[in-house]
């Protein structure tokens, strides 16, 4: 009886992967601090001085499953990209990108 129970529990598990049930949340970018917030993306964008391009920013809670929505990894470096100043930032408790240097 166990056993056929946990093969009932895996293939509904199974079921719910495969048709998408791991949908990304409504606040995936919700914040209070600009701590709360992480740039994501598969791939280095622009080109040519160094920096950084990213995809998305998101609550870091939700890093992973943005990775995993997005079926990529986490870019490890980004070498020769020239991109211009830009940082995340919490503002109206929604992540965002700012252009410029954060202010200190």
């Amino acid at each position: 009886m166990i056993k056929e129970l946990a093969v009932v529990i895996f293939l509904v598990s199974l079921v719910l992967v495969v048709s998408g049930c791991t949908q990304i949340p409504e606040d995936i970018r919700y914040c209070e601090k600009a701590e709360d917030c992480v740039h994501v993306g598969c791939s280095c964008g622009c080109s040519g001085c160094g920096g950084f391009d990213y995809d998305d920013v998101v609550n870091k809670k939700y890093e992973d499953l943005w990775y995993m929505q997005e079926n990529c990894s986490k870019t490890k470096t980004c070498l020769m990209v020239c991109c211009p100043p830009r940082y995340v930032d919490c503002e109206n408790n929604t992540c965002v990108v700012k252009q410029g240097s954060p202010e200190t």
